[in-house]
């Protein structure tokens, strides 16, 4: 992909881990992270593929100004954040 065509999730908080990313949220209580905050981590995580796959794959372009505008990061109180790269 070309320069400004890739984005980057990032969750900031030490609860999370790497099985996360794919979406094993069962693995939460092994890890002794709360299921809301697994559950968060997953919403925000799905929520971003959505909408860059809406974008890239769909063409809509409600999906990239979700993107590259701040509304993740609003929504989790500042945890999550993506970056255009």
């Amino acid at each position: 992909m070309r320069p400004g065509d890739k984005y980057m999730m990032y969750i900031k908080d030490s609860d999370t881990f790497h099985n996360i990313f794919a979406l094993k949220t069962g693995a939460c209580a092994e890890k002794n992270v709360s299921q809301a905050d697994c559950m968060a981590f997953a919403s925000w995580l799905k929520s971003s593929a959505l909408a860059f796959l809406d974008f890239y794959v769909e063409g809509r372009l409600a999906a990239q100004t979700w993107l590259q505008n701040p509304y993740l990061k609003m929504a989790s109180s500042g945890v999550t954040e993506i970056e255009r790269r």
